[in-house]
């Protein structure tokens, strides 16, 4: 969705990747989570509304693993 939308206003050249602009996600989002039902995909959860919020499922690797993967993916 960031990347989609463009919801960034700064590269990060170094990683090639967009540094998205919290205010623009949540601009973005607030209309479509209102009415609540939605599981979102995020690194973090501390940017979102606590209101937003009813269950947080954190998901986690073993850091050898974690970097071969990523380094497969470049």
């Amino acid at each position: 969705m960031i990347n989609d939308k463009k919801l960034y206003k700064t590269w990060n050249e170094e990683f090639d990747v967009p540094e998205f602009d919290e205010d623009m996600l949540l601009d973005e989002l607030t209309p479509m989570v209102e009415n609540g039902g939605y599981v979102i995909d995020f690194h973090t959860s501390s940017i979102f509304p606590e209101d937003w919020i009813q269950l947080v499922v954190l998901l986690r690797c073993n850091n050898t693993v974690l970097f071969d993967r990523l380094k497969e993916r470049g």
